[in-house]
């Protein structure tokens, strides 16, 4: 059986980022005997740390009434550091249960010279080619320039996460031009890459989307409980007109508002907030939700997934991928851009139709991945 490898952002406290990368392991796993590199750099050990000096949001934003809010709400933060820490906790319990890892590289360096033997290697998915999100730069780990000899080195949807500048495009395109096989996740980021780079370029799902609804509810608890109702608010960026349809959506239904996100959304309010929900908690809150709204791919993601009803409001720096995943459902009435008006309606979803069209990408993307493993591919 061959050796395959997955290298993205899988231990950053992000439930979409270790979510994806359990889908992929588990897709691998079934094709061969796979391993995620368990890669820490310097800027995810700086995103994953406890406490945050509240000071620094007034050295951002200045003595004014976001900063001093900003202040306020990472000092209440840190005081809740034991709920952190057991969220903490729980993240790690995921990984160890049920990804298989390599030893610990805290640098590139360091896993150019330890890196393991293997035959396929996988970066991504998630944001690997974000220079945000790597230090202000593309980390050569993500575009698998340490790995050398006959092992082919494959990208699989990898994602940028937002738009853009030409220059950046122009060094991006250069710096893929080493890998055998390239796939990307939103069609806008392929179709700019391909007029540069003489390969051809795929676009496939987000790998949670790989693994079928059945195969997600081995993590649901579903204990026959009276739940009560609610409308799931998981935002990763501030945006007052979710929080309006969400308490708009509360009253029409009768039911409460649960916030799970990772920010001060600042709604208000009959809510219900949880500032730290690992991955099988999210899961189970969007599962059990009667509505969802939502900023983030991965809320998007799994609204789909468990066939929920959605409205999704486009990031304002990283919508791109949800009006690509929606445009090909063709679901773009579930999806409110930045400048549009509240759409005060209840939009249902008929999920057949749904459901064939996401069988179909499901399965062109399950291709990528298999012939990966095919000799003279």
């Amino acid at each position: 059986m061959k050796r395959a490898g997955i290298i993205t952002f899988h231990c950053v406290y992000n439930v979409g980022a270790a979510l994806q990368t359990f889908a992929l392991y588990h897709t691998l796993e079934s094709l061969s005997e796979a391993v995620v590199v368990d890669y820490y750099p310097w800027y995810h050990r700086v995103a994953n740390h406890i406490f945050r000096n509240p000071f620094n949001a007034l050295r951002t934003h200045g003595i004014n009434k976001k900063g001093i809010r900003e202040f306020f709400y990472l000092s209440c933060m840190d005081c809740r550091f034991l709920q952190k820490r057991r969220s903490v906790k729980k993240y790690q319990k995921f990984l160890d249960e049920n990804i298989k890892r390599t030893r610990r590289f805290y640098s590139y360096e360091e896993l150019k010279e330890g890196k393991p033997v293997l035959d396929v290697w996988f970066a991504g998915s998630d944001q690997i080619w974000n220079k945000d999100l790597t230090g202000k730069s593309l980390d050569d780990a993500y575009l698998l320039k340490f790995v050398d000899g006959a092992a082919k080195k494959i990208s699989y949807a990898a994602s940028v996460g937002r738009e853009m500048e030409q220059e950046e495009l122009y060094t991006l395109a250069e710096s893929v031009k080493g890998l055998d096989r390239i796939s990307v996740r939103e069609q806008s980021l392929a179709d700019r890459l391909s007029s540069l780079v003489q390969k051809p370029i795929e676009t496939v799902l987000d790998p949670t989307f790989l693994l079928e609804k059945s195969e997600w509810m081995r993590f649901i608890e579903r204990d026959g409980k009276d739940r009560q109702k609610y409308i799931l608010v998981y935002a990763l960026e501030k945006n007052k007109r979710l929080n309006q349809y969400a308490k708009w959506l509360a009253k029409q239904s009768a039911s409460k508002v649960m916030d799970i996100s990772p920010i001060d959304t600042g709604i208000s309010g009959r809510v219900k907030k949880k500032s730290f929900v690992d991955p099988v908690s999210f899961l189970n809150a969007i599962y059990h939700a009667d509505y969802i709204v939502t900023n983030s791919f991965h809320g998007t993601a799994f609204s789909l997934i468990f066939e929920k009803d959605f409205l999704t409001f486009a990031h304002s720096a990283r919508g791109e991928r949800m009006r690509s995943l929606l445009r090909e459902l063709e679901l773009d009435e579930n999806l409110a851009e930045c400048d549009a008006k509240i759409p005060f309606e209840i939009r249902h979803i008929a999920y057949r139709q749904v459901n064939l069209r996401l069988q179909k990408m499901r399965q062109r993307s399950l291709d990528f991945i298999e012939r990966a493993f095919e000799k003279g591919w």
